[in-house]
């Protein structure tokens, strides 16, 4: 899993232009889709930047490996897209920290070892200041899941499972704070702008894997005109989305630890392609469009119904289209805020 991460701690010690290749070669040969992406994509970074080395030694391997799979435990139920607004707190008691609060969107949640939690450890400084993170071990006493139910039906799907998790005293050891006290801000934003650049290059590859099996699929199908020009404007859209994640891997490849907003470019870009392909399945479906049957041209309509709906959640998850916006139009293009 971890082909860009340094051998002593389970990677392959290979650049993120291996990892690229990897992924497509995997989306190619179309291998199941690798599960523990959070850990992979937002944890491991993390570790490797912030963490002590113990920290690396000992959580990273079983992480890379597959052994143990992380979820994130960053979005709040009254924090809407407001990612600093956290209201979980972590108290110093000796050698722990005692966590309080509620985490909401977690995936991976039932079968996941440990959880990346955020908190409030400075409930004085500023919302952006006074944050750490800790490695919470899903065991601990206190900790306790409770399942979402998805818009989609698949709320027991392994995959896009999500659950609500509450921390009720939770007793977290000092060796689970990653980085320093009040620096948890810098380390999640450092996080997540490492992991837009590997997740849109694994997930276009996966579109484009998925948009060759439709039109296979459909081969042969007497088409609306309407559906020729979608299926032509798709096209291009892969080949401008591809060149968009290889020059994003070539900048985190010569840069790497710098933030730029064009990861924020890369999401917009990613989730509109996605919704587009998946509404093109859904109108393909015709009257079997949001159904779940198999249709009499043989195209699966729960697959491309649940892909549909699951597709919308890409303007929310990751920061909202709306903050992506906001963030491209200031640091891109040098507009005043709002």
């Amino acid at each position: 899993m971890g082909v860009a991460y340094p051998t002593e701690f389970g990677g392959r010690g290979l650049t993120l232009l291996h990892q690229a290749i990897c992924n497509e070669e995997l989306v190619r040969r179309r291998a199941p889709t690798a599960i523990g992406g959070p850990g992979v994509d937002v944890v491991a970074p993390m570790l490797i930047q912030f963490g002590s080395r113990d920290q690396c030694a000992r959580l990273l391997p079983p992480l890379l490996s597959g052994d143990e799979l992380w979820s994130l435990g960053f979005s709040e139920p009254e924090a809407g897209s407001d990612l600093a607004a956290v209201a979980t707190t972590a108290e110093r008691d000796g050698d722990e920290f005692v966590l309080n609060g509620c985490k909401i969107w977690t995936g991976f949640a039932a079968f996941a070892k440990r959880v990346l939690v955020i908190a409030r450890t400075d409930p004085a400084a500023a919302k952006h200041r006074g944050l750490s993170c800790f490695a919470v071990d899903f065991d601990l006493p206190g900790v306790d899941r409770r399942t979402l139910h998805e818009m989609t039906g698949e709320s027991n799907a392994p995959i896009t499972q999500f659950y609500r998790v509450f921390f009720n005293g939770v007793r977290v050891p000092a060796d689970a704070l990653i980085g320093e006290v009040n620096d948890g801000w810098r380390c999640v934003l450092w996080s997540l702008g490492r992991e837009r650049g590997p997740f849109v290059m694994r997930r276009q590859a996966e579109l484009e894997g998925h948009f060759a099996e439709l039109l296979d699929v459909i081969k042969g199908r007497t088409l609306t005109e309407s559906q020729v020009e979608e299926i032509g404007r798709l096209s291009v859209l892969f080949d401008a989305l591809r060149g968009q994640a290889m020059r994003t891997t070539r900048r985190m490849a010569e840069r790497p630890g710098e933030l730029f907003p064009e990861d924020s470019m890369d999401k917009l870009f990613y989730v509109y392609v996605d919704q587009q392909l998946h509404h093109l399945g859904l109108e393909l479906l015709g009257e079997y469009g949001g159904t779940r049957m198999v249709t009499p041209s043989g195209m699966d309509a729960h697959k491309y119904t649940v892909n549909y709906m699951y597709s919308r959640a890409g303007s929310i998850y990751s920061g909202t289209d709306q903050i992506q916006k906001n963030i491209v139009a200031r640091r891109k293009l040098g507009l005043p805020g709002a």
